[in-house]
C-alpha cells in the first residue's frame, strides 16, 4: 500500500478530507483516524475505501497509468485548433497602460485578400478536423473598421460548426455595429474595469481627454433592448485600485445588468509585481463575489470554471487555449501564431501562403502541469491548467491556485 503522488488532505476542525487530486472522490475521517493512518494503524474498511478512491495505490504503476491517459488525451487535443483569433486591425483608439498587444501594434489592417486566403484554408481545415471552432475578432479595436468587420463576420457565419465572438473596448458601438452583432448573433466581450475613476485611470483615449467609462456606459445602454444580452459579457481587468474597493465593485457589477462577467488578472505587468498581496486579494474578491452574484443570476466566468472543474474527476489540461496548443492567432499581415498575446518568432506557426496543416509542436505545452513533475503533488494540479504562458509572477499564481482549492473543498465538500 502506497500513498498516491496525487494524494491530498484538507483539515477543518476535527474533520480531515482525504482525496486523490485527479479522481476527486473525498473520504471524510476524524483527526484521530488520520493519526492512526500516519502511525500505520489503519483499519481494513478505511484502507479499502482509500484504495477505491485512489488515495492509496498498489504501486507507482497506478499513478503512471493515470498520468499516461491524461497526457495521451492532451496530445491528441493539442493538434486540434478550436479557438481562432483574427486581428481585424492593429489600430486602436485607446492607450490602456496594461495592454497585452501594444508592443506588436502598427498602423495596419487585415486586407480582404489576406483574409480570403485564410478563410478558404480555415474552412477546409474545420471540415478536415471535424471540430467546432470559436472565432474571436480582435485588435486593436475591431469596430474601427466596420466595413472590414462586416465582411469578415458575414463570411465566417457561413462556416458550419462555428461561433463568432468579439473583444471590444465598447467605445464604437454605433447603429451599424449593433445591427451586425444582432443579425449574425455575435457574442461580444466588452472591456470595462468598473467604477468610473478607476477605469479611466488605466483606460484613456489616444486623442482626447474624454471619459472612456462614460462613453462605454452610454453604449451599453444602446445595446439593451437591441440584442440578446446573454451574448454580452464584461471583461474586467482587476487592478490594485479596484481591489481596494471590493464592496463597490460587487455593487457595480450587480447594477450593470449584465449576466456574464469575467475577472481578469493583470498579465505582463509591473503593477502586480509591486503588489505582493495582489493574488490573495483577487481570491478574496472572487470568494466574496461568486455566491452573491450567482444568486442574482450573474456568472463570474473564471471562478465558475474552476468550481465546475473541481466537481468532476479528471484533469483540466490547460486554463487557456494557447498553452493547451488549441489556439491560433492570425495577424494583419497573414502570419499565424500560437497565442494572440505574444506574436513573435518563437510562436510563429505559419502564414496564409504556406502549408496550413501541420503538427503543432508547441513549446508552451511543456509548461502544462501534466508535463511538470514538480506539479504532480500540488493540490491544484488537476484544476490549475498552468495559468497564462506569460504570467509574470508564477509563484504568486501557484499560491493563489492552492488557496482556491482550499476554498472549493470547503464550499463543495464541507458546505461552509
Amino acid at each position: 500500500m502506497k500513498k498516491s503522488i496525487f494524494a491530498q488532505k484538507y483539515m477543518c476542525g476535527n474533520t480531515v478530507v482525504l482525496y486523490n487530486s485527479v479522481v476527486r472522490k473525498p473520504v471524510f475521517i476524524t483527526r484521530e483516524e488520520y493519526e492512526k493512518i500516519i502511525s500505520d494503524d489503519i483499519n481494513e474498511e478505511l484502507k479499502k475505501q482509500l484504495k477505491l478512491t485512489f488515495y492509496f495505490v498498489k504501486d507507482e504503476k497506478e499513478d503512471e497509468l493515470i498520468l499516461k491517459s491524461v497526457r495521451k488525451y492532451a496530445e491528441e487535443q493539442a493538434n486540434i485548433f478550436d479557438t481562432i483569433y483574427i486581428f481585424v486591425t492593429n489600430e486602436c483608439n485607446l492607450k490602456c497602460d496594461y495592454c497585452l498587444v501594444d508592443q506588436y501594434r502598427n498602423a495596419k489592417k487585415l486586407s480582404k485578400e489576406t483574409f480570403d486566403i485564410f478563410y478558404e484554408k480555415i474552412k477546409s481545415y474545420i471540415e478536415y478536423a471535424k471540430t467546432d471552432v470559436t472565432f474571436i475578432l480582435y485588435g486593436g479595436e475591431p469596430t474601427l473598421d466596420i466595413e472590414q468587420l462586416g465582411y469578415i463576420v458575414r463570411k465566417l457565419s457561413l462556416i458550419k460548426n462555428s461561433k463568432i465572438g468579439m473583444v471590444s473596448n465598447g467605445t464604437m458601438l454605433d447603429e451599424k455595429v449593433i445591427s451586425l452583432l444582432d443579425e449574425y448573433e455575435v457574442r461580444i466581450n466588452i472591456s470595462l474595469d468598473g467604477l468610473k475613476e478607476i477605469s479611466d485611470l488605466h483606460r484613456k483615449f489616444v486623442n482626447c481627454d474624454e471619459s472612456v467609462y462614460e462613453k462605454v456606459e452610454s453604449n451599453l445602454m444602446k445595446l439593451k433592448g437591441r440584442i440578446n444580452m446573454a451574448r454580452v459579457g464584461l471583461s474586467i481587468t482587476i487592478t490594485p485600485e479596484l481591489l481596494d474597493r471590493q464592496k463597490q465593485v460587487i455593487s457595480w457589477v450587480e447594477n450593470m445588468g449584465i449576466r456574464n462577467v469575467v475577472f481578469n488578472t493583470l498579465k505582463i505587468s509591473d503593477i502586480v509585481a509591486n503588489h505582493t498581496d495582489y493574488y490573495n486579494r483577487m481570491l478574496t474578491l472572487q470568494q466574496k463575489t461568486y455566491d452573491y452574484l450567482f444568486e442574482k443570476g450573474i456568472i463570474e466566468g473564471n471562478t465558475f470554471q474552476y468550481i465546475e472543474c473541481f466537481k468532476k474527476s479528471g484533469v483540466r489540461i490547460s486554463s487557456c487555449a494557447a498553452i493547451g496548443g488549441k489556439e491560433m492567432a492570425l495577424d494583419v499581415e497573414g502570419n499565424m501564431y500560437l497565442c494572440h498575446a505574444c506574436m513573435n518568432n518563437e510562436n510563429l506557426i505559419g502564414d496564409v501562403n504556406g502549408n496550413f496543416i501541420f503538427k503543432n509542436k508547441n513549446r508552451m505545452t511543456d509548461l502544462l502541469p501534466i508535463n511538470q513533475k514538480k506539479c504532480f503533488s500540488c493540490k491544484a494540479f488537476a484544476i490549475c491548467g498552468g495559468g497564462c504562458y506569460y504570467e509574470k509572477e508564477k509563484e504568486m499564481f501557484c499560491l493563489y491556485m492552492r488557496e482556491m482549492v482550499d476554498w472549493m473543498v470547503k464550499k463543495i465538500w464541507l458546505n461552509s
